[in-house]
């Protein structure tokens, strides 16, 4: 007769495998809460609606999985399901509101960028640039940093405009002006007066650019923001100083070439007059010689019109490309 035995109690689930499914579908609540575009209009909505979505998916996770390892171990997964919901639901909201402020701070700037480009392809003054951001929260406090830089450059750009119509500038070329100047006293007195007034506004303009660098150090952005801010800045400050600066280089040697011209004019006061609002020349040396300035003078005018071109192109590209 054989021995009866006594019977065993089922063996539980393996804890490890039931660990693995718990990772497994936090990971999924996790991924789903991120990609989801239904999270409403604050965190605390989207929170919510992503935790209630983690219980419904606990129930069934529960009855199918974790029942067997324990009320223990469902109470764990049950943290852990819910946790991730929450987490997966707030990066989602973040990174959402995240690009809506982008989206603002973007089509904000791009108009001033318009504007700006207008004014300079116009040689005209810029209109006040209002400092105040259209995006809110950190992209907010970028956009002000953008907006204020943007408004100091106008606005030393706008004093050296007028400084320079001061002096008459816009007509030194003119040739009623020049018929009124016989000795062309005045008009060496122009350029003499436009070098200064060149030197300072590109000291003007390197020193704000300097001060920029300075004063992203002050951004109430966290530290991480701040960082990427600052390379980001430094990369395209690369390019655009090096425009500025050819910028500034050319303005200073179109000054000089009017200033040889003059000196050219000057030096062969009785080869040329004036009749009928034209510059007539008595030899073929001195028109050409004329000429050549004249020529310089628009070529450089020229580059300069492409660089400012180069950065108004460029500066509207990284903004549409902004997320």
């Amino acid at each position: 007769m054989e021995e009866n035995e006594a019977p065993q109690a089922p063996k539980k689930p393996s804890l490890l495998v039931g660990s693995i499914w718990v990772a497994v579908v936090c990971a999924g609540v996790f991924v789903y809460n991120v990609v989801r575009t239904d999270v409403g209009g604050d965190t605390s909505y989207a929170i919510g609606e992503g935790m209630g979505g983690g219980l419904v998916l606990w129930v069934i996770f529960h009855f199918a999985i974790a029942k067997r390892r324990g009320w223990e171990f469902s109470g764990v997964a049950l943290g852990f399901i819910l946790a991730a919901a929450a987490v997966g639901s707030a990066v989602n909201f973040k990174a959402k509101e995240n690009r809506e402020q982008m989206a603002k701070m973007r089509a904000s700037m791009l108009k001033e960028v318009d504007a700006i480009s207008s004014a300079m392809k116009d040689a005209r003054p810029t209109g006040k640039i209002d400092t105040t951001p259209a995006a809110q929260g950190e992209v907010g406090e970028m956009e002000r940093f953008g907006r204020t830089f943007m408004s100091r450059m106008a606005e030393q750009r706008n004093e050296y405009l007028r400084q320079l119509d001061a002096i008459g500038w816009g007509k030194v070329l003119d040739v009623q002006r020049i018929a009124g100047d016989k000795t062309l006293a005045q008009s060496k007195a122009m350029v003499s007066k436009a070098r200064p007034i060149v030197a300072s506004y590109k000291d003007k303009a390197l020193a704000t650019i300097e001060s920029a660098r300075a004063d992203i150090d002050k951004l109430p952005i966290s530290e991480s923001r701040k960082a990427g801010f600052r390379k980001g800045f430094e990369k395209s400050l690369e390019t655009s100083r090096g425009r500025l600066l050819e910028q500034l280089d050319l303005e200073a040697r179109i000054v000089d070439e009017v200033g040889k011209l003059f000196d050219m004019l000057s030096a062969k006061a009785g080869a040329w007059s004036i009749r009928n609002g034209q510059l007539v020349f008595a030899e073929q040396a001195t028109l050409s010689s004329f000429n050549g300035h004249i020529a310089e003078i628009q070529k450089m005018a020229a580059r300069q019109e492409a660089l400012q071109k180069q950065a108004t192109d460029s500066t509207r590209a990284k903004l549409e490309n902004m997320k």
